[in-house]
């Protein structure tokens, strides 16, 4: 029995050593010939399986430890069926081919195609996830090909057969059960180890190349002596030399301040880190210069280091002095100025000088924080937001002080920048005296605008109103002077006649009056082509017996309009009477057409011409063609501005073209309903 144990542990050890060559060549292969991992795994288990066999057992070949048989089902469960039933074939023939002295050639054969079948079986059922790769699993499958393995020996009658047979009963499924999970462990530990060596070795490499390509100037140095390991080219040029005059060189001879380098230490002593400090080093030209220092403590090439990586703030501290120079002069400017002068960060005072202070009668400190929504208000035509993003010119918002009080303010702004953040620049200007003089400018010159206006209008109406009563005081007179009835009628009637004109005159001072002092008109929804019928035939009738004949031209379908019909049918018929002349013959047409959301009306008469310089004036109040004012009859010059107010309150307009060829033509806009 001792002797039994001793071969078993033999074989054993066989298969460990085996296996464990096998897990330390493998990778080596599959870097080194780029094959895939299954070609090798048949290679290697294969040539196993053939080494297993050189060293048989002297006492009873392949019964009890058929290292052939566990190698064989160690490749199925590991690497699958393709390296299992190669490994399987591969001693198969060798056993049936080379060894013709042993006896029992079909016991090894089953035994190695049993053991990949098994083996196999394992590894796809591990695939599907039916079975999970751990201890339990591992020796089962032992202990699966135990049976098989007893079962062969049981089918394999021979000499000594019952006491193979009790012998296998006992020792077989311990040995397959503990080998089987045994070498399979193996090579999963070193599997791990192998693939963690290579992880390592591939995040050295990675992080080599980082360093190398990373425009921040960074440098390694060993924990122990402080001395330079690693320089990359940044750091080399933020010193001013190269990388290879740096190495070997000590971090302490580049510290300008030997306090830094104590303050530097100490943070890493208490904090195990260095983050952010800002030290001065000596570059290798003499030269001084501002860093931002940031130190971590890393493994590099087996060695613990610092990783130092730092800035170079040079340009920053010089732009910073510039800075601060402008800021000096910015405040000598801003309190030598007589505006208010402030700066805005996000809508927050942030800076400002004493006259804009004082203009929102607040102390300096008491202003700065204050928001400009709440300092500035929007007069009553702004629509922008507060002053801060833009510019708002004079007149468009109001200041509002501590108290309360408002006062008109000129704001200007312009979007800077200060130390790489975005400020607004604001001036302001108080206006209330200015705002007060233009007032002042503005009424005078309203006055003077009553003043003249009443001056045109009397001037109008005066020269209006004296022919008129000059004729008819001259009219009366003669009809007392005459003794004819039929003459004295006829100076009556022109005496009448004057009467109704000054009546028409006074209709129309009272009209364009009323007119002037409304803002809107009550409407309704008309059809515009029935009521432009209606007015046509009411006027046709008027002016039967005269030489003037309304026609119309009108698109049918039109939408409905609103309409004040009184109102409008005036506007409409002074138009049409300032065309009315009886010393000629004329047709005047009325059309109408649709023009976007709203409608067109035109009344156009291609017999007369109004002069281009006349057009301009011609809805003008008190305006009449003739210079000399001798036509009475057409009134003090007030119905082409009744007509036009008219269109105003219903939200339309009014033009009108003229030329020899065409003739003249009032265009009158409304809307729709």
């Amino acid at each position: 029995m001792p002797f039994f144990l001793l071969e078993v542990s033999k074989q054993f050890a066989l298969l460990l050593g085996l296996l464990y060559l096998q897990s330390q060549i493998l990778p080596g292969l599959m870097r080194r010939f780029r094959r895939g991992p299954t070609f090798f795994h048949a290679m290697l288990f294969s040539l196993t399986g053939l080494m297993s066999m050189v060293i048989a057992d002297p006492i009873m070949p392949g019964h009890y430890m058929d290292e052939r048989a566990v190698i064989v089902a160690v490749a199925g469960a590991w690497a699958g069926p393709i390296p299992a039933f190669s490994a399987a074939l591969t001693v198969s023939l060798v056993r049936l081919v080379l060894i013709t002295t042993a006896s029992g050639p079909g016991n090894t054969i089953a035994s190695a195609m049993a053991a990949a079948a098994l083996g196999s079986a394992y590894y796809l059922l591990r695939q599907r996830g039916f079975v999970h790769y751990d201890w339990r699993s591992l020796v089962a499958l032992g202990l699966v090909l135990a049976l098989a393995k007893i079962a062969i020996v049981a089918l394999s009658p021979g000499p000594y057969w019952l006491e193979l047979l009790v012998l296998a009963l006992i020792f077989v499924p311990v040995l397959y059960a503990f080998s089987i999970w045994g070498l399979v462990r193996l090579l999963a530990y070193e599997q791990r180890k192998l693939e963690a060596g290579a992880a390592l070795r591939e995040h050295e490499r990675q992080f080599s190349t980082v360093i190398a390509a990373t425009p921040v100037p960074l440098v390694i140095s060993r924990i122990a002596d402080g001395v330079c390991v690693y320089v990359n080219e940044p750091a080399a040029r933020a010193v001013g030399a190269t990388a290879d005059v740096l190495l070997g060189r000590t971090v302490a001879d580049f510290y300008y301040d030997p306090d830094d380098r104590v303050s530097v230490i100490d943070e890493l002593a208490r904090m195990g880190y260095v983050q952010n400090r800002e030290i001065r080093i000596r570059r290798v030209n003499g030269q001084i210069n501002w860093i931002l220092l940031s130190l971590r403590p890393i493994r590099f090439r087996g060695e613990r280091c610092h990783l130092i990586v730092f800035q170079d703030l040079s340009e920053q501290k010089a732009a910073e002095e510039a800075l601060r120079f402008s800021e000096n002069r910015f405040r000598l400017f801003s309190e030598a100025t007589n505006e208010g002068v402030f700066l805005s960060e996000g809508g927050v005072i942030c800076d400002a000088n004493q006259t804009a202070a004082r203009l929102f009668g607040y102390e300096l400190d008491a202003f700065i924080g204050q928001h400009v929504d709440d300092l500035l208000v929007m007069s009553q035509t702004e629509t922008e937001p507060a002053p801060g993003n833009g510019r708002s010119e004079a007149g468009d918002w109001m200041g509002r002080r501590s108290d309360g009080t408002l006062f008109y303010a000129e704001v200007q702004t312009r979007p800077i920048e200060r130390a790489g953040v975005a400020l607004s620049l604001t001036t302001i200007r108080d206006l209330t005296e200015h705002r007060q003089a233009e007032a002042q400018r503005l009424a005078l010159a309203l006055e003077q605008e009553k003043v003249r206006t009443l001056r045109s209008f009397l001037r109008a109406v005066s020269h209006d109103l004296r022919t008129p009563l000059s004729v008819i005081n001259t009219s009366l007179y003669l009809a007392r002077k005459t003794r004819d009835a039929a003459g004295r009628d006829r100076h009556l009637a022109k005496a009448e006649h004057q009467i109704n004109i000054l009546a028409r005159m006074l209709d129309d001072l009272q009209t364009i009056t009323r007119l002037e002092h409304v803002s809107s008109l009550p409407v309704e929804r008309a059809d515009l082509n029935a009521f432009i019928e209606q007015l046509v035939q009411q006027t046709n009738l008027r002016l039967a017996g005269h030489n003037v004949r309304l026609v119309t031209d009108l698109s049918p379908g039109l939408p409905p309009v609103a309409i004040n019909a009184p109102e409008l049918a005036h506007a409409l018929s002074t138009i049409i009477a300032n065309a009315c002349d009886d010393r000629t013959d004329r047709v005047i047409c009325i059309s109408s057409r649709p023009n976007g959301n709203g409608v067109f009306i035109e009344i156009t008469d291609a017999t007369i011409t109004i002069d281009q310089h006349i057009l301009p004036h011609l809805f003008e109040p008190f305006y009449k063609a003739d210079a000399a004012r001798t036509d009475t009859d057409k009134g003090p010059g007030l119905s082409l501005a009744i007509a036009r107010r008219i269109l105003e309150l219903h939200h339309g307009e009014i033009c009108v073209e003229s030329a020899p060829e065409t003739g003249s033509t009032f265009r009158i806009s409304l809307p729709y309903a």
